[in-house]
């Protein structure tokens, strides 16, 4: 490019108007946490507030699972009530259809002894599908 390319210059300096860029910078933060208390953070930030309160979000978080496993264990022991009840009630049908039988009643036990079984099979195969799926 020779200088007769260029475009002439006036008698001022200035170059004319100024454009201005601004660099923005942004910065997110995320954080995610779960569980019964807060994340330490967040805990040391009610601390700052009131000691106390962390106290009483503490108590909170052992009361409930204090109550959760109350209700996990009472979960299970009316599990464990209703299998023995079912295994009582199909051993008592067993009793009576084998009882049927021996007194002459062989059709009839028969018919009881079945039921009892198709239940049991049943109950074992309908329970599975529904743990399961």
């Amino acid at each position: 490019m020779s200088s007769d390319d260029l475009p002439a210059r006036t008698g001022s300096d200035d170059p004319g108007p100024r454009q201005s860029a601004q660099l923005s910078v942004e910065r997110y933060e995320a954080s995610y946490h779960i569980g019964p208390l807060p994340s330490p953070a967040d805990l040391s930030a009610y601390g700052d507030i009131s000691p106390e309160l962390v106290l009483r979000i503490v108590d909170a978080a052992d009361d409930e699972r204090h109550h959760r496993h109350r209700m996990d264990a009472a979960r299970v022991r009316r599990s464990v009530q209703g299998l023995i009840a079912g295994f009582a009630i199909a051993v008592l049908f067993l009793a009576g259809s084998v009882w049927l039988i021996s007194n002459g009643y062989s059709v009839e036990g028969t018919v009881l002894g079945s039921i009892d079984l198709v239940a049991l099979v049943a109950l074992f195969v309908m329970g599975r599908r529904g743990s399961t799926g």
